[in-house]
């Protein structure tokens, strides 16, 4: 996303508010559990991975590929 990394964590965090809001407004339903409910907690699980991973990891891999590498440990 950005090199701000504080930028970031906020939108990570927001992100994770709204998953947690979202769910406590359907928490309340008392249908019969069918294979959906599973389902639909792996499909968000897996969607809030892939939306940490691109908040988290896009603008360092991107640095990567374009060759920004930078030494930090040499050998002897």
């Amino acid at each position: 996303m950005t090199k701000n990394s504080f930028y970031n964590a906020i939108l990570a965090a927001g992100y994770i508010a709204l998953v947690v809001t979202t769910i406590s407004t359907f928490e309340g339903s008392d249908g019969p559990e069918t294979i959906l409910v599973p389902m639909a907690m792996l499909s968000l699980f897996v969607l809030s991975a892939a939306m940490m991973g691109y908040i988290f990891l896009l603008h360092p891999v991107q640095m990567y590929l374009d060759g920004q590498r930078k030494r930090r440990w040499t050998c002897s």
